[in-house]
């Protein structure tokens, strides 16, 4: 039996001239989207947590009477963390400035406010669902805000991005 020593159709398994590894993103790229994604994320955790602001956040005990001191509505429970949404929303337009220290402190301002509040509810009433809702979201929007933060400054780095596998180029053309 004879083997001919021509191409029979086959793509032989070793490597050409060419580029045999995975293919890398820019790196560049990547640096400069991830505070941009969690400036997005401030936005829509503080505009979820201004709406939630609507729901029961305070249950009051109609057996105990009213209860002592302002009313116990959610109208301005979540004043912070919409206010650090709106600025954050602010810098994430074209030619403006980034407001993210400010975004920042706010957000966690807002944060450990709500937290306070939350420890500290009257006798006769409860925390509804929409207190724990917002505590949770503004508590996540002071974590995205502060890694936003330190990422711009450059105290914290972005992870490397994955290498992209081309499975179409690996042995070369």
């Amino acid at each position: 039996m004879t083997y001919s020593s021509g191409n029979s159709g086959y793509q032989s398994a070793q490597p050409t001239s060419g580029s045999s590894g995975p293919s890398f993103a820019k790196s560049g790229d990547h640096e400069g989207k991830l505070p941009r994604y969690l400036s997005i994320a401030v936005v829509v955790l503080g505009l979820l947590a201004y709406f939630l602001s609507f729901g029961p956040v305070i249950n009051v005990n109609s057996d105990a009477g009213p209860p002592p001191g302002p009313a116990h509505h959610g109208a301005g429970i979540a004043f912070g963390a919409l206010l650090a949404g709106l600025l954050a929303a602010v810098g994430l337009l074209p030619k403006a400035r980034t407001y993210l220290p400010i975004v920042a402190v706010i957000s966690v301002l807002g944060a450990l406010l709500l937290i306070a509040r939350s420890v500290h509810i009257s006798d006769n009433a409860s925390a509804g669902w929409a207190l724990w809702a917002i505590l949770g979201l503004t508590v996540v929007q002071a974590i995205a805000a502060v890694a936003a933060l330190l990422l711009d400054a450059g105290v914290i780095t972005p992870p490397a991005p994955r290498p992209k596998y081309d499975r179409y180029n690996q042995y070369g053309q």
